[in-house]
Order: structure tokens, then C-alpha cells, then sequence
């Protein structure tokens, strides 16, 4: 069972031992206030009605072994050593968690070397938030540009109350108007439920200089802590103590430091990755993999789109299409080298008995048929700008597609007759086992992960086997289908 977070009143009442049910009869309340307190469920700070009886009952109980005094002295070491000294000391730490000073220690210990070191070390989850935003505030001192990479496993520090959430936010813009590259790396599995963190990303997608990768959480079991490196500078690293709170240290070393950079940097390359393309040489990598889906001797490679996909149009429509565009130059080059590689794929493929599949709704495509105008996805995101087609085009594009079908090439088209709108998607995706796959959606997503690659993979080998009927994927059948489509529209 998962360990609950406490907040700064809770982390008092373990460091004295005291149960929430005592600290509630020495103030005739109900436990579930004190509950509530420590886990942050209600707020508790100097304003607090029963804020004064709480600090007198925490000294009293402190009087004994004197717990909290030897806690504060190291936290707090600034703070006079006289009468008022507890007071003071609860009074910040309960308003102001954040603020806990650092204490050093001298050695830490990895799986097989042991680092001498200097190693600040901050405790609770509050703690933590000091050490990241310490190390954003350092890279906004700096004067040349940092990669920064932010590797979080945990959710301690995206369940922060709104204070932390907005300085957090705050600092993070700040660092990607200073150009500092920040990579963010985290598990697939919590993004998906926690809404506030993806609302936090999606600030940031509009600096060029900001990333988001994503890894399955049962993938690496080594990569689990969670960590912040800046390259050349400090590297933060989190774990979750036996008694369910935390400590954070951030390690001045330079020897280790570089050894966590380059065990993020071998473990990136079988990350997703989402992203914009911000180079001509991202571009041309990418359509590198595309070409490699699109060109693999192997059955197992699909093609998911929403309408019709660019792989079906003729060249003629093709490039003429990047011309009305006005996709030029080395852009285009790229695009009609993608162009030809499905040309030369389809070819191949028929005479090695492979299947290039594409899977659409029919619903989709009769819907691309009403348009004025249609955006073709994939192009668009590997151009860099909305490539249209119109609605001569849009019906060019699905004779292209029937002749295609009737050509006996490397390829099928499998039609699912009727969209579950409650799973209904809006990218569309390109995978081949044990390589690649690509999603084409707000931005371009890939990964080299086998795991979700063949995972999609495995999907999409159920819906064509099991969901389309012969009729719906036989190349001659479907494309009667989308003939009598086209009669109708004219």
C-alpha cells in the first residue's frame, strides 16, 4: 500500500513520536482533524484557532528528549539559541517548509563505488521543492547555456499545493527564455492521471528549447529515482524513505554527476519522445525513421490514419501538393525522398509477399469527401506547416487510392465500418515491430522502445484481424467501396 504524504505538522508529530489521536485528546477535538492537518487535507498554520494550544503541546512534549531541538539546530542554525528558539523554529517551519537550510554530508554510497563528496541534504517533500528550485535559480545565474534534465518518477513534488505549483511554473519559464535546453522526462503511466501535471508541460510546449520524453514505469527499475542534472553543474537526486517521507541531496560531484548524465543520455534513445521538429536535421532524422516504417521487409507494419493517408496519393498529386503549398527547397526534397521510398517499398513489397496496412474509419473518409479543404497530418508536422489539399484534390486523392488498391502493390487498406466514439482518437500513427512507432498528433511523438512499439503493433494486428471483415480489407472489395463513394459525391 502506498505511504501517505504529511505535511509539516504531521512531520512534528512523528519526529516526538506522538499519534494524531494524542495530539486530538489534549485539545478535546476529533482525530480526524488532526488527520486532516497532517495530511494536508486542511490547512494549518499561525492563523490557525488552535495554532498557539498546538506549539505549547509540541514544546511540552519536547521537554523530555529534546527531539525537536536537535532536528531545528541543524536545519535552522541560524536562529538564536534562546527561550524563543522552539517557538520560532515551528513557527517557520510549519509556514514556510521550503526554507529548510541544507546540512552536508561526506559520503554517499551508488551499487558499486563509493563517492567522497560534498552532498547537501534536505528533508521532506518541501525540502525537496527547495533543491530543484535552488537548482533552477542556479541555472538562471548562469551566463552560458545549460541542458537540463529532469528525470521524476514520483509524484511528491506535482502534488504541491497552488503556492509551489506557480513558483514552479514561474522559475521553469524563466529558465526557457534564457535558451537553457530542459529535457523532462517522465512516467507515461502518471501523466495519464495526473491532469495537473500535463496542464503545468503544456505551458512549456511553445519554447523550442523545452522537451518531454516518456518511459514505462516497469521498463528500467534502475533509472526509478528520481533526479535533476545540470550538465557540468549539480545533480539532485530524490528517494522515498522506509517511514514514507523523503530526502532529497543534492551531490557536488563531478565524477558521479557525469556518470548519471550519460546513463540519461543511453536511456533517452529508447524513450518516447514528444516534440516539434526545430532543425532541418531533426527533420531529415525523422523522415529517415519514417522511411525505414514505411521500407521494412516485414508483415507486421501499419499504417493508422485518420481519412487518407499521404502513402496513397500519386505522385503527380504529391507534387503538385507540396507546390501549392509552397514547400521548396530542402524541404521538399526531404518530403519527395519519403515520396519514393513508398514507391519503391509498395513495389518490393508484392514481390516478397509483405503488406504495407493501413487502417481508417469509413466514416472518416466519407466526412474528407464534404470538406473544402483537408489537412494532411503527417505532412504537415514533417513540413513544419499545414499542408492543405482541396477538394479537386481531396477527390484526386481517393482515385489515387482505388488505383492503388487495384494495382496489386505491397499494400491493403483495412475499413473499420463505424467509430466508437467514447475511444475515439485524433492522430494518426505508423509502426513496424521491433522498430519504430510514430504518432503524428499536436506534435510528432516517437519511441524505439519494443515494448510499446510491439504493443501497438499487437493492437493494431487485432483490430485488422479481428474487428475488419474480409470485405472491409479485400483491396478489390474496398475499393468498389470507395468508388461507389465517389459517385455519390458527384
Amino acid at each position: 500500500m502506498r505511504n501517505k504524504k504529511i505535511y509539516p505538522i504531521g512531520y512534528l508529530l512523528k519526529i516526538l513520536g506522538i499519534s494524531y489521536t494524542e495530539l486530538a485528546s489534549a485539545l478535546f477535538i476529533d482525530r480526524t482533524v488532526v488527520n486532516k492537518w497532517a495530511l494536508g487535507k486542511r490547512t494549518f498554520n499561525t492563523h490557525s484557532s488552535r495554532y498557539e494550544e498546538v506549539v505549547k503541546y509540541l514544546i511540552d512534549a519536547n521537554s523530555k528528549n529534546n527531539e525537536l531541538g536537535v532536528f531545528f539546530e541543524h536545519i535552522y542554525p541560524n536562529v538564536p539559541k534562546d527561550e524563543k528558539f522552539l517557538e520560532e523554529c515551528i513557527k517557520l517551519f510549519i509556514e514556510r517548509p521550503d526554507l529548510i537550510a541544507e546540512t552536508e554530508g561526506t559520503i554517499l554510497k551508488s551499487t558499486d563505488n563509493v563517492f567522497h563528496c560534498t552532498a547537501l541534504v534536505y528533508r521532506t517533500v518541501f525540502g525537496r521543492f527547495a533543491a530543484v528550485t535552488n537548482l533552477l535559480e542556479k541555472c538562471l545565474l548562469s551566463t552560458t547555456k545549460k541542458s537540463i534534465f529532469m528525470y521524476d518518477n514520483d509524484d511528491f513534488l506535482w502534488l504541491l499545493d497552488d503556492y509551489y505549483y506557480h513558483y514552479f511554473k514561474d522559475k521553469m519559464i524563466e529558465v526557457l527564455e534564457k535558451k537553457h535546453l530542459v529535457m523532462f522526462i517522465m512516467d507515461e503511466n502518471f501523466l495519464k492521471t495526473n491532469s495537473k501535471l500535463t496542464e503545468l508541460l503544456d505551458f512549456f510546449y511553445s519554447y523550442d528549447n523545452f522537451e518531454k520524453y516518456y518511459f514505462r514505469s516497469n521498463r528500467n527499475p534502475k533509472c526509478m529515482n528520481s533526479y535533476y542534472i545540470v550538465k557540468d553543474e549539480k545533480v539532485v537526486l530524490g528517494n522515498k524513505l522506509t517511514d514514507g517521507n523523503l530526502y532529497t541531496i543534492t551531490l557536488i560531484d563531478p565524477f558521479s554527476i557525469e556518470s548519471w548524465y550519460e546513463n540519461v543520455k543511453s536511456h533517452l534513445q529508447y524513450c518516447s519522445i514528444n516534440k516539434k521538429l526545430k532543425t532541418e536535421k531533426e527533420r531529415s532524422e525523422l523522415i529517415d525513421i519514417v522511411c525505414q516504417i514505411i521500407n521494412s521487409s516485414i508483415e507486421s507494419t501499419y499504417n493508422y490514419s485518420v481519412g487518407l493517408s499521404f502513402v496513397t496519393m500519386g505522385e503527380e498529386l504529391f507534387t503538385e501538393t507540396l507546390q501549392k503549398n509552397k514547400v521548396f527547397g530542402e524541404k521538399k526534397n526531404m518530403l519527395m525522398k519519403l515520396y519514393r521510398t513508398r514507391i519503391e517499398s509498395f513495389n518490393n513489397m508484392v514481390s516478397l509477399r509483405y503488406l504495407f496496412r493501413q487502417i481508417s474509419y469509413l466514416e472518416d473518409i466519407k466526412q474528407q469527401l464534404q470538406f473544402e479543404e483537408f489537412k494532411l497530418k503527417e505532412l504537415s508536422l514533417l513540413a513544419g506547416k499545414d499542408i492543405i489539399l482541396s477538394k479537386d484534390q481531396i477527390q484526386q486523392h481517393l482515385l489515387d487510392t482505388i488505383q492503388l488498391l487495384r494495382s496489386n502493390k505491397g499494400f491493403s487498406l483495412g475499413l473499420l465500418r463505424e467509430a466508437n466514439l467514447q475511444y475515439r482518437i485524433d492522430f494518426n500513427l505508423m509502426c513496424t515491430k521491433n522498430q519504430y512507432s510514430v504518432v503524428f498528433s499536436k506534435f510528432i511523438r516517437f519511441t524505439r522502445e519494443y515494448e510499446v512499439v510491439n504493443d501497438t503493433v499487437n493492437l493494431m494486428e487485432t483490430e485488422w484481424n479481428d474487428e475488419i471483415p474480409f470485405e472491409y480489407k479485400d483491396n478489390l472489395k474496398v475499393a468498389d467501396i470507395l468508388e461507389s463513394l465517389l459517385d455519390k459525391e458527384n
